[in-house]
């Protein structure tokens, strides 16, 4: 049996991936240096990402901790697409973003 939330997500989800690859390729036929993504490959992002949103519900995190991780985990995605989709734009969460040696 599907759940209707889970299937309204998914067809959310594959929606996005065909907006994302659509824009992608606009961006590359207007000259942009932009990553030559296969679908299955911004699919397995998407899905990461997305997973990786609910973990604080499934790991009943406080309004704090969600935040802390959300942060983290933003701040991971952006700056890992940053460096390796060639984006020399700085997110706008960057300014949170501390590094200590």
């Amino acid at each position: 049996m599907k759940r209707p939330l889970c299937e309204a997500l998914r067809k959310k989800l594959a929606s996005l991936r065909q907006e994302t690859l659509a824009y992608l390729e606009a961006a590359r036929q207007k000259g942009m240096p932009i990553w030559n993504i296969q679908p299955e490959e911004l699919h397995l992002l998407m899905t990461a990402y997305t997973s990786a949103l609910f973990e604080v519900v499934v790991h009943d995190f406080s309004w704090e901790e969600a935040a802390h991780f959300l942060h983290a985990l933003e701040t991971f995605f952006t700056l890992s697409g940053e460096l390796s989709w060639g984006c020399n734009k700085p997110s706008i969460f960057s300014k949170k973003l501390v590094i200590t040696n």
